[in-house]
């Protein structure tokens, strides 16, 4: 199943992860309308939020290291 998070701000970040953590496939759909690069500066600080957040999860036990890019590619 598939599952479509609309809004990238920290709510739809938290959602999708949530999602993914239970094994769904996300897709997550900014709300906004951007400008490219805007859009990309949005990208980057997207992936970083959701990185730290698994490796946090992964220093107090919560997943795997090896979990951590399984979850992130859904």
């Amino acid at each position: 199943m598939n599952i479509v998070v609309v809004g990238c701000g920290r709510m739809g970040q938290g959602i999708a992860l949530t999602y993914a953590l239970a094994g769904y496939s996300i897709h997550l759909l900014d709300a906004k309308t951007r400008e490219h690069k805007e859009f990309l500066e949005l990208l980057h600080q997207t992936q970083n939020n959701l990185n730290e957040t698994l490796n946090i999860l992964y220093r107090i036990n919560l997943i795997k290291k090896k979990h951590i890019k399984i979850i992130f590619k859904k």
